[in-house]
């Protein structure tokens, strides 16, 4: 996200950049109204608070998005409100900018000004815009597994399995050793994959001692394990990002000023209707 800010208000970002302890928006637009000591009601466009943990401190942050630069009258009519209502800050908008005086009236009495516009070509100097960004992403695409295994009955009859839940599988090795196939299919087949230099189909056959078996966790099946066969490639893709610095705030501003409706959705992605 870029703010595009002139070179005379960065003394004013300086004091409204520190992120406080405690921040809190506590109201907005028509319905926000605060009494003054004066008695008089003042319509707030944003009013905030935040703590330093000892103290709260209210800011009034007054939003003229206007085709004309906010003068004087504007910047002493927020200060008045700051007065009446003891606010710790007053801060105001701008679309366009302000003028000269408004600018000398706001630094003697402590109006923060903010111009949030379009950024220019002239912003963008000296600073990276855009960024090509190529990914190439190699996974391992497991193809087949055949399972030769013998089964437990008296007349010693083989029967070749396809697993395709590779997790509910055991390896029961005549050493002791348990893996499920799963494990044995990372540790043992993607390594292979990885190190083949084509995206070509790999096979490989891999031979079990007598005394190893296979058990099928959940018709509870118990096989003695000959062999296992894995067949699969290295699958490539290749894509190209190109990260832009578009000034994605100045457009959600301008959405919102222009009664357009905007959803912010459970992921952080924002659309516009």
């Amino acid at each position: 996200m870029q703010y595009a800010v002139m070179a005379e208000y960065i003394w004013i970002l300086t004091a409204v950049s520190v992120v406080p302890q405690k921040d809190l928006i506590l109201g907005y637009g028509s319905a926000c109204k605060v009494k003054g000591k004066s008695g008089v009601e003042h319509q707030i466009d944003v009013l905030t608070s935040h703590s330093d943990g000892l103290h709260e401190y209210l800011t009034d942050i007054e939003c003229k998005f206007w085709d004309q630069k906010i003068n004087k009258d504007i910047v002493m009519k927020v200060h008045e409100i700051v007065l009446d209502c003891s606010f710790a800050k007053g801060i105001i908008v701008s679309k366009l900018g302000f003028t000269e005086d408004a600018i000398t009236y706001a630094k003697y009495e402590g109006i923060g000004l903010v111009e949030l516009r379009e950024i220019t070509d002239d912003d963008w100097k000296g600073r990276i815009r855009y960024m090509h960004v190529n990914i190439e992403a190699k996974y391992p695409e497991l193809l087949s597994i055949q399972v030769d295994a013998e089964a437990d009955s008296k007349d010693g009859a083989t029967t070749k399995q396809v697993c395709t839940e590779a997790s509910k599988v055991e390896i029961h090795y005549s050493d002791g050793k348990v893996v499920t196939m799963k494990e044995f299919i990372e540790t043992l087949f993607y390594e292979k994959l990885y190190a083949a230099t084509t995206d070509a189909i790999v096979t490989e056959k891999y031979e079990f001692d007598e005394g190893s078996t296979i058990i099928y966790n959940e018709g509870d099946l118990r096989y003695g394990l000959r062999s296992i066969t894995l067949s699969g490639k290295i699958e490539t893709i290749s894509t190209q990002e190109i990260i832009n610095g578009d000034d994605h705030v100045m457009y959600y501003m301008r959405c919102i000023f222009e009664g357009d409706i905007i959803t912010i959705g459970s992921d952080g992605q924002i659309f516009k209707h």
